[in-house]
């Protein structure tokens, strides 16, 4: 909120996560990661370093209200931890379960797997009829 202590936290993770985190998972999928020096994610070790003592032992990334940065990280980590880019950390592991456990969690995969259904990703196998 305007005026929160914590409003510059919000901002950093989203922007960390959205920027650099996501360049460096993305590149390293690809096969593509660039020197340190010269890409704006600096080291791999470095950067999930920096990511596993964010969640460390955590249920917030700061203060203590779930927001859209933990929701962020949470989506970020399950997803590059299934399609094996990142290592499964138990820091890793133990923030998305604990956010994808949540309530609201639930149902959006509730929805997203009704959703599937009738509109399901092109890129997926389907079924046979």
């Amino acid at each position: 909120t305007v005026g929160s202590k914590e409003r510059g936290s919000y901002y950093r993770w989203l922007f960390f996560l959205a920027g650099p985190v996501e360049s460096l998972f993305t590149a390293k999928q690809a096969g593509a990661l660039a020197p340190p020096a010269s890409a704006g994610y600096g080291s791999e070790a470095d950067a999930l370093r920096t990511l596993e003592q964010a969640v460390a032992g955590k249920a917030h990334l700061f203060g203590e209200r779930f927001s859209a940065a933990d929701l962020y990280m949470a989506a970020l980590l399950g997803f590059y931890l299934r399609t094996g880019v990142i290592e499964p950390r138990p820091a890793f592991v133990e923030f998305a379960q604990r956010h994808y456990a949540r309530p609201a969690a639930q149902r959006a995969t509730a929805r997203d797997e009704e959703l599937a259904k009738t509109y399901p990703h092109p890129l997926q196998p389907r079924a046979a009829a």
